[in-house]
């Protein structure tokens, strides 16, 4: 009897651990915390327009210099304490590649058009990640996702429409803004499906920390490639000013690190239907 109560320990705290994470105020402080995620990604935008369009850097060399830190973390850090053997999970694979295609898509985006038309396209994420949820996690819809859809399309061409007059309206948009735009649902499609795979990933108890770090350090290597296959010039790096090295630095902490880790670890607590929903916050 008492080796079984000694068994059942790790059990009983595993639980009251479950416990705590499902508790009302616990919602309430990874709501916070997706809030702060949301906010680092909603700079994002602006900051990689910003980096191409004004300073002059290359897309896929950025995305490459921006997981620089976690791909040194990942043999430094996460091999040795983690070994290999979470590298057998097609999840955190699937991951990976998803990650590496939203960020892409979403650099690509941001050269083509404002940063304002890619998070409005964005705020259709939510209904996607709903739809996705039930199709693949079985997660039921909340109410009125029908309406809520209707509201933001008819909000998102109100924004975008340049004015509102007697003859309907009107749109100043150029063929590099469609291009821009058509990037953006790219993006939207592929974050809902990361999203989707996060929360899958943590309920086959894929740590957050695993899954950051993999992401990160595994997109150096696709975009990297990619950058050498369009013939990007990286001697340009070599030019730029104290203070853009600054703001490159301060976006791969802010974005790069700190938002995915909020973000990971928000989706594994509440979901990813709770999280995507908070998107208009950016």
């Amino acid at each position: 009897m008492k080796q079984q109560s000694e068994l059942e320990k790790p059990q009983d705290s595993k639980d009251k651990l479950q416990q705590t994470f499902t508790q009302p105020s616990s919602h309430w402080l990874w709501f916070v915390v997706a809030l702060l995620a949301h906010t680092g990604w909603g700079i994002a935008p602006v900051f990689s327009r910003y980096f191409q369009v004004v300073v002059g850097l290359p897309g896929m060399s950025l995305l490459a210099v921006f997981s620089l830190p976690l791909f040194i973390a990942f043999f430094v850090y996460t091999l040795p304490k983690h070994g290999t053997k979470f590298l057998r999970s097609p999840t955190l694979w699937l991951i990976a590649w998803l990650h590496t295609f939203r960020v892409a898509s979403n650099m690509l985006a941001a050269k083509f058009t404002e940063a304002t038309f890619i998070q409005l396209i964005g705020l259709t994420t939510p209904f996607m990640v709903v739809i996705l949820s039930w199709a693949i996690l079985r997660e039921t819809a909340p109410k009125y996702t029908k309406r809520a859809i209707l509201l933001t399309f008819i909000g998102a061409v109100l924004v975008v429409s340049a004015d509102v007059g007697a003859s309907g309206l009107s749109f100043e948009l150029t063929r590099s803004d469609f291009i821009g735009m058509g990037f953006a649902v790219a993006v939207t499609i592929f974050l809902s499906l990361y999203m989707i795979m996060i929360r899958k990933g943590a309920k086959a108890n894929l740590p957050p920390v695993q899954m950051l770090i993999f992401q990160g350090g595994f997109m150096i290597i696709p975009t990297t490639i990619a950058s050498f296959a369009l013939r990007e010039d990286w001697s340009l790096w070599l030019s730029i000013s104290p203070q853009t090295a600054m703001l490159v630095a301060l976006f791969t902490l802010v974005v790069t690190v700190l938002s995915n880790t909020f973000n990971i670890n928000a989706i594994a607590r509440i979901g990813a239907p709770a999280v995507s929903s908070l998107m208009p916050w950016r």
